[in-house]
């Protein structure tokens, strides 16, 4: 397999998951500004 570039990364990890931050609901967990930079 070869390697991912940043932005086919971060396509691959689009995906609806049931995820749950301090008790709300996180949609788009690539943008939340607290996951976000452990993603990047």
């Amino acid at each position: 397999m070869p390697l991912k570039t940043s932005e086919e990364y971060l396509e691959s990890i689009k995906r609806p998951l049931n995820l749950y931050m301090f008790g709300e609901k996180v949609r788009e967990f690539w943008n939340h500004p607290i996951i976000k930079p452990s993603i990047n």
